[in-house]
């Protein structure tokens, strides 16, 4: 089921006198998606509006909370992720956790000849 550009489609037909009703019914069909980037000392944080960056902020840590990537303290962290969604207005966004650009890279591959059968299974360990 595609349901791309319903929203816009549907606006001019909704009064906005039915916009709070129908506001908890277009949050669950269309979340929100929030991507994050997690570092030993800060997170950051992207929301996308159609292909226009709608929010981007850096959420600086303080030391200690992360260790190598490993919450120290899992609790507090969850309360302060949280807690900066709901202030930003993206509660109950769906959140995706990205690799720092550092950590990641792309790469293109040429085969010195045909490509094989199972090219994905030859390249990973």
């Amino acid at each position: 089921m595609v349901l791309s550009g319903v929203q816009e489609r549907l606006a001019p037909w909704l009064a906005p006198t039915l916009a709070p009703v129908l506001s908890p019914w277009t949050s669950w069909l269309f979340p929100r998606r929030v991507y994050l980037e997690i570092q030993d000392r800060a997170l950051t944080a992207l929301a996308l509006d159609g292909g226009a960056v709608a929010w981007s902020e850096t959420l600086p840590l303080p030391e200690g909370v992360l260790q190598g990537g490993h919450p120290q303290e899992g609790e507090a962290l969850g309360d302060l992720l949280g807690d900066w969604l709901i202030e930003r207005g993206y509660a109950g966004a769906r959140l995706r956790a990205v690799l720092p650009w550092r950590a990641s890279g792309w790469r293109l591959l040429q085969w010195s000849a045909s490509a094989p059968d199972r090219p994905l299974v030859d390249l990973l360990p």
